[in-house]
């Protein structure tokens, strides 16, 4: 994709959203156009689409996403949490709330989340790598 492309096409969406009632799938889809990029987090696209549609769980993850890079951890974990009542194997949710309290220093939490997500993907390299990294540790 040319230099600017992504941008402007996010930027003439956005545009088009202003003009029409929007449904909650058109935000969430913007907002993932900025996810993962530092200056481009924008969580009011999640928060709309989560006042269009309550219980959306992928705009509700976007929106802890957000958060946890926002820096704000207990936020993203309530948010994490909603999204696990709404569909408690969703895996992203129980990845994600594992790492945020692995980053905290919450190592038990961290470790039941990482179990959690083990139990339903048992190939989870990342988790499995966290959990061996606690036994090594609780061994010294």
């Amino acid at each position: 994709m040319e230099k600017g492309a992504r941008d402007r096409a996010a930027a003439a969406f956005v545009n088009a959203l202003s003009h029409t009632p929007v449904p909650a799938e058109c935000l969430k889809i913007t907002g993932d156009c900025y996810k993962g990029r530092p200056s481009g987090i924008r969580p009011h696209l999640y928060q709309q689409s989560l006042d269009r549609k309550k219980g959306f769980l992928e705009a509700l993850l976007g929106l802890a996403l957000c958060r946890h890079h926002q820096g704000q951890p207990v936020e993203a974990a309530r948010l994490y949490k909603e999204a696990l009542e709404l569909k408690p194997d969703c895996l992203e949710a129980q990845l994600s709330l594992a790492d945020l309290f692995y980053e905290q220093g919450m190592e038990e939490a961290a470790q039941a989340f990482y179990e959690q997500a083990l139990r339903s993907e048992p190939r989870l390299i990342q988790a499995s790598l966290r959990l061996a990294g606690f036994a090594v540790k609780r061994e010294r």
